[in-house]
């Protein structure tokens, strides 16, 4: 039987999974963020200055610090 190519070990395989999710988390947070309204640039701009971006299934407690900063 032909190989195109070695079989991934699956420690390889839950890596590439972990970091694939975390690529298609990354992508919904900046469709989201750039979805926001202008009176929201401030949050914006302090969720792009952190060097980890929020997840977006981090219980909204964890979050709640932003919604507060909210303009009014």
């Amino acid at each position: 039987m032909d190989r195109v190519g070695p079989v991934p070990r699956i420690e390889d395989v839950q890596v590439d999974s972990i970091a694939y999710i975390r690529l298609i988390e990354k992508g919904r947070i900046f469709k989201f963020i750039h979805g926001l309204n202008f009176e929201y640039d401030p949050i914006r701009v302090q969720i792009l200055g952190k060097e980890k971006l929020p997840s977006l299934s981090e219980k909204p407690d964890d979050q709640s610090c932003l919604i507060k900063e909210a303009p009014t």
